[in-house]
């Protein structure tokens, strides 16, 4: 390689590494905005997600997330019981529905839910 090629390689890889994190962080502003947007639209307040959430597992809270799920968005809780059992529930924000609680593998997602049938796991 001679000098000019190794010149040219420096100078696109500091381009890379100075445009890419920009970039990147255009995008997850977008996406930071559009999630407050739905936090600010849900049905459901975040008080009354943590009370699905206790009610279901038995626990009591100890974090909550907005978030999206499979292009739903809501709350994710996670709750600890007297046992310590941890469960991580989410909490749909539109109907108040505990949807799925990950640490005991219930899932109450409906089926008559056609809307997003097809991309849950």
């Amino acid at each position: 390689m001679n000098s000019k090629t190794i010149r040219a390689a420096l100078i696109a890889a500091m381009l890379v590494g100075v445009a890419g994190p920009a970039l990147a962080g255009v995008d997850s502003r977008a996406t930071d905005r559009a999630e407050m947007d739905a936090a600010l639209a849900s049905k459901v307040s975040l008080t009354e997600a943590v009370k699905a959430a206790e009610a279901q597992s038995g626990g009591q809270a100890m974090e909550v997330v907005f978030g999206d799920e499979n292009g739903r968005f809501g709350y994710e809780v996670t709750t600890i019981t007297p046992d310590r059992e941890e469960h991580n529930l989410f909490v749909d924000g539109s109907t108040g529905s505990v949807v799925k609680d990950k640490a005991t593998g219930d899932d109450r997602e409906r089926d008559d839910d056609a809307e997003h049938s097809d991309d849950r796991d």
